[in-house]
């Protein structure tokens, strides 16, 4: 019974930590969206929305939405392989958020905005949201269901990616001619990494994406080992 009302305390736990997680990112996603709505309204908004779409927090942002629709929908259940997938890629995605944010703010000087509330906004999407997603997982989580189909999870990783990186890569192609109406929209790339990878050749191109997959691979190996060890040494 006291194990029951456990599970309990850590299932209401968990999951009013992930709504609060995803409301973070749908603020971001919401104020970004309106900011650069209000900015493209001069030009032309399906041009904005090409390039909103091309920033990697708004993918995140998606992602751990969607995860906490899941959970909710879940709450008395137990979790399915597909829940399971969705809560590991936003956890993925939030890491690398997480990481680029700070790399960018500390070594790439990476300005703020004039604003108070903007500034604000962007600590909470890139910072705090993140981290609230990677303490869910950990601490609430499930992996079970993708570790018996290990290969299967692996494999569903690189959908998202695939899928990013092929857009902001035609977008570069279609961003060539500096005369062109999209220009003025895809002028500054999110962060240097997709730009530098977006920008390349043939072979080069090729090499810098498959060296991209290969991080998201050891990104999800690390992820479920250092989610197995917590659990292993939870329950010991």
């Amino acid at each position: 019974m006291v194990n029951l009302e456990k599970r309990k305390r850590l299932s209401t736990s968990g999951l009013k930590l992930i709504i609060f997680t995803a409301l973070l990112h749908f603020l971001g996603f919401a104020v970004t969206l309106w900011v650069g709505g209000k900015e493209a309204s001069r030009f032309n908004l399906f041009f904005h929305l090409l390039r909103f779409f091309s920033w990697w927090s708004v993918h995140t942002s998606i992602l751990t939405i969607w995860a906490a629709i899941l959970v909710w929908k879940a709450r008395e259940k137990p979790t399915t392989y597909f829940t399971q997938l969705i809560i590991f890629l936003a956890t993925l995605y939030n890491l690398i958020t997480f990481f680029f944010w700070n790399y960018c703010l500390f070594f790439l000087s990476v300005g703020w905005e004039t604003s108070l509330f903007l500034n604000i906004q962007s600590v909470l999407w890139h910072f705090v949201a993140p981290l609230g997603t990677l303490i869910y997982f950990y601490f609430y989580a499930r992996v079970d269901e993708l570790k018996k189909k290990l290969v299967k999870t692996l494999s569903f990783v690189f959908i998202s990616p695939v899928f990013y990186f092929f857009y902001v890569w035609i977008l570069a192609k279609l961003n060539v001619d500096k005369s062109s109406s999209l220009f003025l929209y895809m002028d500054k790339y999110p962060y240097p990494v997709f730009e530098w990878i977006a920008e390349r050749e043939g072979k080069q191109f090729v090499f810098n994406f498959l060296t991209a997959c290969l991080v998201f691979l050891s990104l999800t190996g690390l992820i479920i080992w250092t989610k197995s060890l917590y659990e292993r040494w939870k329950n010991s």
